[in-house]
């Protein structure tokens, strides 16, 4: 998947210049949100987008931004982030996004209206024949264009506009904002479920004290681009490699303080079950919440809990039950 990054939109096209060169371009079917967790409700509009390009041999284009336009205008009630950047584009490759087009949102593009928004983006550089929108996302300055905004623009401009199917599980939406509430409250197998996958989070491996090891049970130190979401406590996870050779393992994670040490700060470190060897960067899969953080009298009675720990996350099933078929979920 190609991504362009732009931090201001194009200008819009010279109407007096004539259509032919902007004819010839291969035209798009573009879908357009923020994306954050590329759930279930996300990837029923991708494929929507994804069935429709064949129509017009379009290309498949995503449209999101990055930071969430949140950050920037009410940063004190911005959502955390459920997938890192890097993250959601995997997941939107994987999709059948084929080019994704993000924007750099600052005061420029707060300030742009919704009209230019269509007439310099969706025209003038994508050459848009289709547009995917959600029901409830809004574009252009104080997120002032909905989807009826759009399909008069598209009417305009001559493209089409076709809106997401909304998706629900156990009679609620799926949303980023329903996965949030699950993470936070510890649900990972709602939030598993919503998801259409596990929640994932990935780091580099940063220097730590080296206690794990001391131990037994050495640990790699994350340092994470994005949010964690879950609450402290000690995870089962599968853990994926990267760096230096790509590899899955089973592990045991600790989010958290470290009040044995006295140590307030949280830290979030990975003991990769059965693994040997120097370690760069590692994806962390969620699986099952084993514990929360607690404090221990000393290293001899940590070492026997931790060893509990191992022996519980590696008993775990590599899929569990919670991750179950997508035609399990309604489309209202």
């Amino acid at each position: 998947m190609k991504i362009e990054r732009l931090s201001d939109l194009p200008p819009a096209p010279d109407r007096a210049a004539g259509g032919a060169a902007a004819d010839s371009r291969r035209r798009s079917v573009v879908a357009v949100g923020n994306f954050d967790g590329v759930h279930r409700g996300h990837q029923a509009g991708l494929a929507l987008a994804r069935e429709e390009a064949p129509r017009y041999d379009a290309e498949c284009v995503g449209v999101t931004f990055d930071p969430h336009p949140a950050r920037l205008l009410r940063p004190d009630s911005a959502p955390r982030t459920i997938t890192s950047f890097p993250l959601k584009a995997e997941r939107l490759a994987a999709a059948g996004i084929e080019r994704l087009i993000v924007l750099e949102f600052g005061q420029a593009m707060a300030r742009t209206s919704p009209e230019d928004f269509v007439r310099r983006l969706l025209v003038g550089r994508l050459h848009a024949a289709t547009v995917v929108q959600g029901p409830n996302f809004g574009f252009g300055r104080g997120r002032a264009g909905d989807i009826r905004t759009l399909r008069t623009l598209g009417a305009r401009h001559g493209f089409r506009v076709l809106e997401a199917p909304s998706v629900s599980w156990q009679g609620e939406i799926v949303s980023s904002t329903r996965i949030r509430t699950a993470l936070a409250s510890g649900d990972l197998e709602l939030a598993t479920t919503l998801l259409g996958g596990f929640y994932e989070v990935e780091g580099v491996v940063v220097a730590g004290k080296g206690r794990g090891h001391d131990l037994g049970f050495p640990t790699a130190n994350l340092s994470v681009e994005g949010d964690v979401l879950v609450p402290y406590g000690v995870y089962a996870a599968d853990a994926i490699v990267k760096s230096p050779a790509a590899r899955v393992c089973r592990a045991v994670v600790h989010y958290g303080p470290r009040p044995t040490f006295h140590e307030r700060s949280p830290s979030l470190e990975a003991h990769l079950i059965g693994y040997s060897g120097n370690i760069s960067q590692v994806r962390l899969r969620f699986l099952a919440f084993l514990r929360g953080v607690e404090t221990f009298a000393g290293p001899d009675s940590l070492q026997r809990q931790l060893a509990r720990d191992v022996s519980r996350a590696r008993g775990l099933a590599a899929l569990p039950a919670s991750v179950i078929e997508s035609e399990s979920l309604a489309h209202a």
